[in-house]
């Protein structure tokens, strides 16, 4: 469960526990297999604010790949302090593509040749493709990680979300999801 209990200057990462505003990300983006699904449910709505954000990846990958071509936004990357390249943002693997994305003090978009025209344009993409959610009591959402970037805004008052995190067990006729989503589908 998911209460406002920090702030985020009491620990590193303690965003999410707290009523700042949360920037599109897909969770646990720099663990070597992050689950392919979130699930969200809210007990106790904000006061004020709280809306959740979601971004389509897919288009933002694509509008991407359409303004710098394939090649260097494949080359788009997480880095973390000390380290250049973490994870790739865009991975694409037996017809699948998945995106893992987090711009925080913990890890940032990069890239190696261009790094301040490519990461501008991708954070202004996902801040233009953001969408807010409105959720009251008993709503919530289930999203592709792989896929939907998701966030919050700021709120007041005591917040409290339910969260899921999960793989489709394999064998399941939705178990590629594990794997990403297909580029045709962006």
């Amino acid at each position: 469960m998911i209460d406002p209990s920090k702030t985020p200057s009491d620990v590193l990462n303690a965003a999410g526990f707290s009523r700042t505003a949360l920037l599109p990300h897909t969770d646990r983006s720099l663990h070597v297999e992050p689950p392919s699904l979130l699930a969200s449910l809210t007990v106790i709505p904000a006061d004020v604010g709280g809306a959740g954000v979601v971004v389509d990846g897919a288009y933002v990958a694509a509008e991407l790949r359409g303004q710098f071509g394939a090649e260097a936004v494949a080359g788009v990357s997480l880095s973390m302090s000390g380290q250049e390249e973490v994870q790739a943002i865009f991975g694409s693997r037996d017809g699948f593509q998945r995106i893992r994305y987090r711009d925080d003090e913990i890890a940032w978009p990069w890239h190696r040749d261009r790094p301040a025209e490519i990461t501008a344009r991708l954070r202004q993409l996902i801040k233009d493709a953001s969408a807010p959610l409105a959720l009251g009591c008993g709503d919530g959402y289930l999203l592709h990680n792989h896929r939907t970037l998701h966030g919050r805004s700021a709120f007041t008052g005591r917040r409290c979300v339910i969260r899921f995190l999960a793989k489709v067990k394999e064998g399941h006729p939705y178990a590629w999801l594990n794997r990403g989503f297909r580029r045709a589908d962006s």
